[in-house]
C-alpha cells in the first residue's frame, strides 16, 4: 500500500499550530525540549515541515530530518534544520553511530513496521545515545478510535507494549504519561513519552 504522506501537503505545524506554547497540546513536546542541551546533534525521524526542529534549532542543536514527503523538506530547512532528506523510517541512509540522539515523535503509530523503525534508530544512534520520543496513549483520542477515525494511524502501543518494542534494542529510562490537558478538554493523558538509552 502506498503511504499516504506521499501525497500529504497539509503544513501541520502551520495548520494545527502544535508546537506553539501557548496551545494546551504543547506538552506533547514540552519534554523533548527539556531533554536535550544547547549543540546537541539529534536525526529527527519523520519531521513533517519541521516544526519541533525549529523549537530545538532556537535552542541551539542542530537537527536533520527526513520524511517521505518530499514537499515537506523545504519548510523545515526553513525552520532551521541543518539537513533534510527524504528517506524511510525503516530504511535509514545513514551509517551505523551516526547520532548522539534519534527523535520519534509521533511516528511509530504511523509506520507499516514499528520495530523495524526502532530497529534502524537504534542501528544508526551511537553507543549511550538516546532516543527520545512519545506516541498517543491507546485509550486517547487518538488511540483506538482513531484506527478507523484516522487516515494514517495504524496500530496503538499501550505502555506495556511499548516498553516491549522498546526494550527488544535499547534500555528504557522511563515511560511516563503526559497529565490529561483540561483546558483543550481532555480527561485522559493524550500522550506518552519515552527515553531509551542504546548500551
Amino acid at each position: 500500500m502506498m503511504n499516504p504522506h506521499l501525497h500529504y501537503s497539509r503544513d501541520t505545524n502551520g495548520v494545527e499550530r502544535q508546537f506553539d506554547p501557548s496551545m494546551p497540546w504543547f506538552g506533547r513536546v514540552a519534554p523533548l525540549l527539556t531533554c536535550l542541551p544547547p549543540c546537541t546533534v539529534a536525526l529527527d525521524i519523520g519531521c513533517n515541515s519541521g516544526g519541533l526542529g525549529r523549537l530545538l534549532s532556537e535552542q541551539g542543536c542542530y537537527v536533520i530530518g527526513i520524511d517521505l514527503a518530499l514537499h515537506f523538506l523545504p519548510l523545515a530547512l526553513s525552520k532551521g534544520y541543518v539537513g533534510a532528506i527524504q528517506a524511510d523510517a525503516q530504511a535509514l541512509p545513514f551509517r551505523d553511530g551516526s547520532f548522539p540522539v534519534v527523535i520519534l515523535s509521533e511516528i511509530l503509530e504511523h509506520v507499516p513496521d514499528a520495530e523495524r523503525c526502532v530497529a534502524e534508530a537504534t542501528r544508526v544512534l551511537m553507543p549511550h545515545g538516546w532516543l527520545l520520543g512519545d506516541v498517543p496513549t491507546w485509550f486517547g483520542r487518538w488511540g483506538l478510535r482513531s484506527l478507523r477515525g484516522h487516515k494514517w494511524h495504524v496500530r496503538t502501543l499501550s505502555e506495556r507494549r511499548l516498553r516491549a518494542l522498546l526494550g527488544a534494542y535499547l534500555e528504557v529510562v522511563h515511560i511516563s504519561y503526559r497529565r490529561a490537558s483540561l483546558a483543550a478538554g481532555y480527561l485522559l493523558p493524550q500522550w506518552v513519552h519515552f527515553k531509551a538509552v542504546k548500551p
